[in-house]
Parts: structure tokens; C-alpha cells; sequence
């Protein structure tokens, strides 16, 4: 054993001992708290160097320097895990808000839809009601036409058979004057014989 190592047991034994309070502390955070711990182990190291400077010391400085390029890479890797974890955490909230978005035009989209459903079916009905007015208006024509058609008719039967009966009428007048002609002949005819005998017998 050296001059030098016992100066260095002193330093690392009291390190030790120094760091049992604080060490026990960061497992109670079951290591949440990995600044702290990287603190904890920066003071170490500078100790250490402090240390090996005062002693001449080469071993402690250079266990200094191990601890302090551990304790920055453990610091670089805390700050790598932290924008990670922060990364991750924007990407789930961009996520978050693409959900949100689609769920939003989703029942934007079947809003549309069923006011467009509603919208048509509404068109429908007014369609079909108008369809059945015209229906009720083409039948009531119908029925007019044909009531027309069947009165035009009727008068023109009318018409003809009165137009019959005027020229059966005229027939009968036309021999009801033949008769009285002829009667009328016959008696003027009866009377010049009448007469004729008359003068025969004076």
C-alpha cells in the first residue's frame, strides 16, 4: 500500500458514507428523479477531481473524470428519453386532435347525409302528392270529357230524332194536303156531275 491510497480510501469511504442519505432518498423515488441523481454524482466526480488535485492524486482524478463523462452521457440520455417522451406526447396529442378531427367530420359528414336523406324523401313526398293531384285532376277531366262527349251525344240523337219527327211531320202534312186535294177533286167532281145530271134532267 502506497502514501497515496490511504488519502484516497479517506476520500472515497467519505463519499460513500456521504452519499447513503441522498442515494436512499432517489430509490424512494424508484427513480423518477434521475436529475437528482445526476447531481448527486457530478458532486462526486468534482470531489473527486478537487480530491486528486489536492493529493496529487491521479487515480481519483481519473475515477473523477470516468464519473463525470458518465454523469454527462446519463444527463445526455435523460435529455434524449425527455424529447422523446415529449416528442411522443405531441404526436399523441396530434393524434388526439386527428381523432377528434375525423370524429368531428364523421358527424359533419352523417348530418349532411341525413338532412340530404330527409331532403329527398321530402322532394318524394311532394312529388308523389303532386303526381296525385294531377292524377285527381286528369280523372275528374276524364270524367268531364266523357260527360260532355256522352251529353253532345245525347243531343245529337235529339237532334236527328227531332229532325226525323219534323220530316215525318212534313210527310204527314204532305199527304194530308194530297188527301184534301184529291177529296177536294172528288167532291168538285161529284158536284159537276151532279150538276151536269141536273141540267140533263130539266
Amino acid at each position: 500500500m502506497n502514501v497515496q491510497s490511504i488519502p484516497r480510501g479517506a476520500v472515497n469511504t467519505w463519499l460513500r458514507i456521504a452519499r447513503v442519505p441522498v442515494d436512499a432518498g432517489v430509490k424512494l423515488l424508484n427513480g423518477r428523479s434521475g436529475g437528482a441523481s445526476i447531481v448527486v454524482d457530478r458532486v462526486d466526480a468534482k470531489v473527486r477531481s478537487v480530491a486528486g488535485r489536492v493529493l496529487s492524486d491521479d487515480a481519483l482524478k481519473e475515477e473523477a473524470a470516468r464519473r463525470q463523462a458518465a454523469a454527462d452521457e446519463r444527463a445526455r440520455a435523460l435529455r434524449l428519453r425527455a424529447e422523446a417522451e415529449a416528442r411522443s406526447n405531441e404526436a399523441d396529442e396530434r393524434f388526439a386532435d386527428k381523432l377528434s378531427d375525423a370524429d368531428r367530420q364523421r358527424q359533419q359528414a352523417e348530418e349532411r347525409a341525413e338532412q340530404a336523406r330527409e331532403s329527398i324523401e321530402r322532394r318524394a313526398e311532394e312529388e308523389r302528392e303532386s303526381v296525385a293531384e294531377r292524377e285527381s285532376e286528369l280523372r275528374e277531366a276524364t270524367t268531364k270529357a266523357a260527360a260532355q262527349r256522352e251529353k253532345a251525344a245525347s243531343e245529337r240523337a235529339d237532334r236527328a230524332r227531332l229532325e226525323e219527327l219534323e220530316q215525318e211531320t212534313d210527310a204527314l202534312d204532305a199527304s194530308e194536303d194530297a188527301l184534301t186535294t184529291e177529296q177536294e177533286a172528288t167532291r168538285l167532281k161529284q158536284a159537276a156531275a151532279a150538276n151536269k145530271a141536273a141540267r140533263k134532267s130539266s
